[in-house]
């Protein structure tokens, strides 16, 4: 004989509200992000913990896990974490530009501590000219100061070849944009056409010199989600002070962090 049976209504067939069911991992996850996004400075497991009081093996994991994600960025010097890239992407269409670039700062930091350097993000205008938008200086006695907002033409110094090459300038547009170039030290037109050609293939250039006596530089393209180039990273120093080998090492520096910064700006 066949029972009766109560149909159980479905949750939206439910009188009243229904109370939100909390994902713990997710919401601890969420309190991390918004105590690093107030926080002075990166901070480490423990504090991050303590703080917020969830159970220090926990956090770690949801640290790693973020970190895996890009949420997060782990500096292992200090141990500590602190924002990360995918937050900005994550929030690219709300956030200001300026906000980008606070958010990048300490990347390129990173990069002038490392190689004891001086890091400057660069944005191609639409006046032909290439801006200085963030410096980042390395905490050597003596440093290369650059002032925000300076503009350069487009295709002068290292950043200018790393742009000839990936937007493909033909050798008769780069010889009449040479000609009106202001230089230290020139290069010659040959020598110039053949480092643009250099960057096509490595990614990178170096101005040894040429733009300003006694300094050199080693720029890359940083590319949007499109591929199109609209900003670089440009590291400079005392031709001095560093070798070949270092050289291609802080070039290879570059490379990376252009490309987690890929479609950030």
């Amino acid at each position: 004989m066949a029972q009766n049976a109560r149909k159980r209504p479905a949750a939206d067939d439910r009188e009243g509200p229904i109370a939100p069911t909390l994902v713990r991992p997710v919401t601890n996850a969420l309190r991390i992000l918004r105590y690093l996004s107030r926080a002075q400075g990166p901070e480490t497991v423990t504090m991050i913990a303590r703080t917020l009081d969830i159970n220090t093996s926990t956090c770690f994991n949801i640290l790693r896990t973020l970190a895996s994600e890009g949420m997060v960025a782990f500096d292992e010097r200090t141990k500590s974490y602190g924002l990360g890239i995918g937050v900005v992407q994550l929030a690219q269409g709300a956030l200001s530009d300026q906000g980008k670039v606070e958010i990048i700062r300490p990347i390129l930091q990173k990069v002038a501590d490392d190689h004891g350097v001086t890091v400057t993000l660069w944005r191609v205008a639409e006046s032909h000219r290439n801006v200085l938008i963030s410096a980042s200086q390395s905490r050597s006695a003596v440093q290369i100061h650059m002032d925000v907002g300076q503009r350069l033409p487009l295709y002068i110094g290292a950043f200018g070849r790393v742009l000839a090459a990936v937007n493909d300038v033909p050798d008769d547009a780069l010889r009449r944009e040479f000609k009106a170039m202001r230089w230290s030290d020139p290069p010659t037109l040959e020598a110039y056409l053949a480092d643009v050609d250099r960057a096509r293939r490595t990614g990178w250039a170096v101005d040894d010199g040429n733009f300003a006596v006694g300094v050199a530089s080693v720029a890359v393209a940083v590319r949007d989600f499109s591929g199109a180039v609209r900003h670089g990273i440009v590291a400079s120093f005392f031709r001095a002070q560093i070798d070949g080998a270092a050289t291609e090492a802080l070039a290879a520096d570059l490379l990376a962090r252009a490309e987690d910064m890929r479609g950030v700006l």
